[in-house]
């Protein structure tokens, strides 16, 4: 779908019956990424930095350090050959996390990828109890990293009566 021509960008012109120029349209752009990801037919995932020392340096720093190895022939880096697709999008992960903590790198995936990397990370653990305990079981129930009592268990008491004492 293309612009109507009275909404695109044109150069300033004048106003023909005012005589006042018009100011010029400017489309603000999102940063350009410093480092990419992409995913070639034959070399798997690569991943392109951009021309920016910045770019050069750090996120091909930290890239390396992930296992990526730079491609003088292509200008592109690339995980070594036989690597799985599994370990590929871990890689791309822990590069592409890394390089968000570092604070000054702006990253850049394939959707594709970003879908890709998103299943396959392992769905978190919950952190709340499913297990129903009766009254008398909750009471009785060790705390998670509490050491156990020297002395007899205390057999099935019903909790509610430490607070059932006259006042």
């Amino acid at each position: 779908m293309a612009l109507a021509p009275a909404n695109s960008i044109q150069a300033p012109r004048v106003l023909a019956h005012t005589g006042i120029d018009e100011p010029e349209r400017h489309h603000t752009s999102a940063p350009e990424p410093e480092v990419a990801f992409a995913e070639h037919p034959r070399l798997g995932i690569v991943a392109a930095t951009a021309d920016t020392i910045n770019a050069v340096e750090r996120g091909g720093a930290i890239l390396e350090a992930h296992g990526w190895q730079f491609n003088h022939v292509l200008d592109v880096y690339t995980l070594p050959a036989g690597t799985v697709r599994g370990e590929s999008l871990e890689r791309l992960a822990a590069a592409t996390t890394a390089m968000h903590r570092a604070g000054d790198l702006r990253v850049a995936v394939q959707p594709q990828l970003a879908e890709d990397v998103t299943a396959r990370r392992a769905p978190l653990r919950p952190t709340f109890t499913t297990h129903k305990f009766r009254v008398e079981e909750g009471a009785l129930a060790p705390r998670p990293g509490a050491t156990p009592a020297a002395g007899p268990v205390p057999v099935g008491v019903d909790p509610r009566i430490a607070f059932a004492r006259a006042r």
